[in-house]
């Protein structure tokens, strides 16, 4: 299992900055979680679970704070089959000893709000939880962030991830 984060920008609604180890990304053509952006953006051909940390300038260090834990997919109209593979690697997550892990790291968790199987089916993106630094384990860069969520938190998502690697596979054998 490959653990290192590969970082990348997004320019959605609120600038951000999101991380993924290269396992835990499918993308129709291509690999990596820039690649798979890519992807999102067009609405289909893809699946990634990712940090990340959307920064507003009017809560910059709340912001930076805040670690999300995304699982992104097609919505259900796009693509059923891996929209209920989103809402399934979602109710893993939140089932998982993630929290304890936080816990243990003086992080708090905090359940994401839109994880029900409607919102899921309707949105690209889903929050599956959040973790938030202390004040003192707060660092000015978001990578330095999302690094320190990533070696306390990232082994229990890693493993719930692979539970479905060889469904993420197969649905994304032959597709361009």
């Amino acid at each position: 299992m490959n653990s290192e984060l590969e970082f990348g920008e997004g320019t959605g609604r609120y600038p951000s900055i999101f991380a993924a180890p290269a396992d835990w990304v499918r993308a129709s053509s291509g690999s990596g979680i820039n690649n798979a952006y890519k992807f999102y953006t067009t609405g289909k051909g893809f699946f990634y679970v990712n940090w990340q940390i959307n920064a507003t300038k009017q809560n910059y260090d709340s912001d930076m704070r805040t670690i999300q834990l995304h699982v992104e997919a097609p919505n259900y109209d796009t693509d059923p089959t891996l929209n209920q593979l989103k809402l399934e690697v979602v109710n893993a997550l939140l089932e998982s000893n993630a929290w304890r892990a936080a816990q243990e790291s003086g992080f708090e968790f905090v359940q994401g709000r839109l994880v029900s199987e409607n919102s899921v089916q309707n949105n690209k993106a889903t929050t599956a939880f959040k973790v938030i630094l202390p004040a003192d384990q707060f660092e000015s860069d978001g990578k330095d962030n999302i690094t320190s969520v990533h070696n306390s938190i990232g082994p229990v998502v890693s493993s719930v991830v692979q539970q479905f690697s060889l469904r993420l596979d197969q649905c994304f054998r032959g597709r361009k």
